[in-house]
């Protein structure tokens, strides 16, 4: 007869053990899931710095660029529609960059780079500064006959 109480308090004893177990388990595994998402957020965070930087590089370039076709062109920069073209792009950029920088407060880092086409097209607007750029091409070029 004293089995039956000292085999209830050792399966007492082995599920106090198992519940601990399972306690140090699912704490571990918590560690583990905030330390993922801590990094997850770094990388985000320097996922953003880096998309910001190569958009900036991006703007510089186009911007130089879109300045060498308009003087090519014989139109200005300063003043006018060679003016308008550059604060067209300009703006542009900076609205990417805000929309990206909007993405990423939003918690939704890593969904998309600031340059894909999907996040603000830097494609169409630059093709549309190159249109923009092909007008005044052609203005100059019939008054000039």
């Amino acid at each position: 007869m004293a089995a039956a109480p000292a085999l209830a308090i050792a399966s007492l004893v082995m599920s106090a053990a198992q519940t601990v177990v399972s306690a140090k388990q699912a704490s571990a595994s918590r560690k583990a899931q905030a330390a993922r998402i801590e990094q997850q957020q770094q990388h985000a965070a320097l996922q953003q710095r880096i998309d910001e930087r190569n958009l900036e590089r991006k703007r510089k370039q186009e911007i130089g660029a879109a300045r060498a076709r308009l003087s090519a062109s014989g139109i200005g920069t300063t003043g006018g529609s060679g003016e308008a073209v550059l604060r067209g792009l300009n703006g542009a950029f900076d609205r990417q960059l805000s929309d990206g920088r909007a993405l990423y407060d939003s918690g939704h880092a890593g969904a998309g780079s600031l340059l894909d086409d999907k996040y603000g097209g830097i494609q169409s607007m630059l093709s549309s500064g190159q249109q923009l750029v092909g007008i005044g091409q052609q203005i100059v070029s019939m008054s000039g006959d």
